[in-house]
């Protein structure tokens, strides 16, 4: 039940999450008549929700029913590339602006976030801040006009991180820790392998 303050900001935070936190599978209907009654809300802020949900590209809508995004060997392509050439970019402008200093403190500030909330066993919290930490290297740049670029497609990030890493959060962490460690050492190619493993996975590899 949510409280009538803002009501569809509300329901889309809550929608929002369950669908990063695979309540709602990928794919999945979502029925607006046992979402109203379940959340206590009208169609009316439950169906702005899930409008905003669309423009963000979580949700879908056919023949006037909404479904969350099927995940798909393309959509993972594409994000994979954008990530990659957004990562690898943010990495030469740290190089070339000498910036790599601030790309250390960045990382490590995210990859100790990320610790905490793996510690802290909240599955939604550790996503994000797995996202957190790829913002971190975007964000480290400098370069504003880049990090919304990033946040553009964060959410997308987000989903598939959860369909890849679900089960399996270490590989993750261990990849994060990697990319990190070969920062620390002033690595810079190192570090741009491990970016380009790190992003470059196909959804065949996971059970999605």
């Amino acid at each position: 039940m949510v409280i009538r303050h803002s009501v569809k900001d509300q329901v889309y935070s809550i929608i929002k999450e369950r669908i990063l936190r695979g309540d709602y599978p990928t794919g999945s209907p979502l029925n607006i008549a046992q979402l109203t009654a379940e959340l206590g809300v009208s169609n009316t802020p439950l169906r702005e929700a899930l409008s905003r949900l669309e423009s963000e590209g979580l949700v879908v809508k056919s023949n006037l029913r909404y479904q969350v995004i099927s995940l798909s060997d393309k959509l993972n392509e594409d994000l994979n590339q954008v990530t990659t050439i957004q990562a690898l970019g943010a990495l030469d402008l740290c190089v070339r602006l000498g910036r790599l200093g601030q790309l250390e403190s960045e990382l490590r500030q995210a990859f100790d976030e990320q610790l905490l909330a793996y510690d802290g066993d909240d599955y939604y919290e550790y996503l994000c801040s797995t996202t957190g930490f790829d913002r971190a290297l975007v964000k480290a740049s400098g370069n504003d006009l880049l990090l919304s670029v990033f946040e553009s497609t964060a959410l997308f990030l987000t989903l598939v991180t959860s369909a890849k890493h679900r089960g399996n959060v270490e590989k993750n962490m261990q990849e994060h820790m990697e990319i990190l460690m070969a920062i620390e050492n002033a690595d810079v190619e190192l570090a741009r392998s491990l970016i380009i493993a790190h992003y470059d996975k196909p959804l065949s590899m996971y059970p999605v």
